[in-house]
Order: structure tokens, then C-alpha cells, then sequence
């Protein structure tokens, strides 16, 4: 669950955030819309605790998971080994980490790609693996920044349909996004002034 309220987000004479409540139970996908510079990373921040309102309150369930626009990904581990690692990191054997990453790759059209290093994969691969090592965590928590900017349509459906599976699984989702042809796959939709 995400429960935001009355937050507000100042960076010197800029407010990137004001007063926004928002409510995401558990198994609910809440999508994030506006225009650029209308506060969407700045409230994945605040949700991911890197960035602390001026005033308000935010109470978000862990393990938290997220997506970044800069994707963060390890450039010493192969595709495969960054969502291994979030299975072992959860006290998952090995050989079912494995699996389970072998099925996420697969899911998110990453198959064939498992040995590859980040640097060897381009844009819209990157996100979608950005995705798939969030999604390997299994978080009660997923903020996705902008996790379908770099990819075409088919690549948006696959990271979709696997988002969908993580809320129905439990999880609370908050999305951001340009993309106002998402608004109907969404639970929720919230847009920022």
C-alpha cells in the first residue's frame, strides 16, 4: 500500500509537489500523468525515500522495488545474474532464482539476451530488464518512472502484462508516464498540474 498525504515538495523557490494525497491499496495500479516538470519523478523520490516532503506524510509497504528513468543497472552482472541476485537477496535457492529469472527474460522478450551485459543491450532492452530485476524482487511496493518511454508497442504490451501480474500478485503499483493511452489499462489515474 502507498498512502501519500497532503505532500508537498519545495526545491528552493520551485515546488515540485503540492499538497498531492494519493491513495494505491495493495493489487492496484495507479498511473502518474503530466506534463515534464510537473513533479512525476520527484514523487517516485519521495515514495522511494530519497527525497523528504516539506510537509505532508508517506507510508509506503517494503520491500520497495524501482524503476528509474537512468535504469541503474550493475554493469558487472549479465542480464540474467541482476534478477538471479534479486531472488538470492530474497533467500531463494540458486536454481530457483535462475528459473525465475529465466522466466522473467522470457516474459519481457528478453530471451537469448540472459548473458549479455547491460552495455551490450540497447535502449528498450535496458528498460525492460530495468523491469524485469524490479519485478524479480517480488516488492509489496513498484515505482516505475517512465518505464515504457523507450519502447515500442509490442515491448510497452510485454512490460504491461507483467506489471499486471506483480499488482495482482499483492503488490501496490505507482507508474509515471507520458503516455495518456495508458489511462485505460490503469486502476487509478492521477495527473499532475
Amino acid at each position: 500500500m502507498i498512502q501519500i498525504d497532503s505532500a508537498s515538495v519545495r526545491f528552493g523557490d520551485t515546488t515540485a509537489l503540492q499538497e498531492l494525497s494519493l491513495h494505491v491499496p495493495d493489487r492496484t495500479i495507479a498511473l502518474v500523468t503530466g506534463h515534464a516538470g510537473s513533479g512525476k519523478s520527484t514523487l517516485i523520490d519521495v515514495c522511494r525515500g530519497v527525497v523528504t516532503p516539506d510537509s505532508g506524510s508517506i507510508s509506503v509497504d517494503e520491500p520497495i522495488a524501482v524503476v528509474t528513468q537512468s535504469y541503474q543497472l550493475p554493469s558487472s552482472l549479465t542480464a540474467l545474474e541482476q534478477l538471479v541476485l534479486q531472488g538470492l537477496i530474497r533467500g531463494v535457492p540458486a536454481a530457483e532464482a535462475e528459473r525465475a529469472g529465466q522466466e522473467l527474460l522470457v516474459a519481457l522478450g528478453l530471451d537469448g539476451v540472459d548473458r549479455n551485459m547491460p552495455d551490450e543491450l540497447s535502449g528498450g532492452q535496458r528498460q525492460r530488464l530495468a523491469v524485469a530485476r524490479a519485478l524479480a524482487a517480488r516488492p509489496k511496493t513498484l515505482l516505475l518512472d517512465e518505464p515504457t518511454s523507450a519502447l515500442d508497442r509490442a515491448s510497452r504490451g510485454l512490460v504491461l502484462r507483467a506489471v499486471r501480474v506483480a499488482a495482482d500478485a499483492g503488490a501496490a503499483v505507482l507508474m509515471t508516464t507520458n503516455d495518456v493511452e495508458l489511462a485505460d489499462w490503469a486502476d487509478q489515474v492521477t495527473t499532475l498540474a
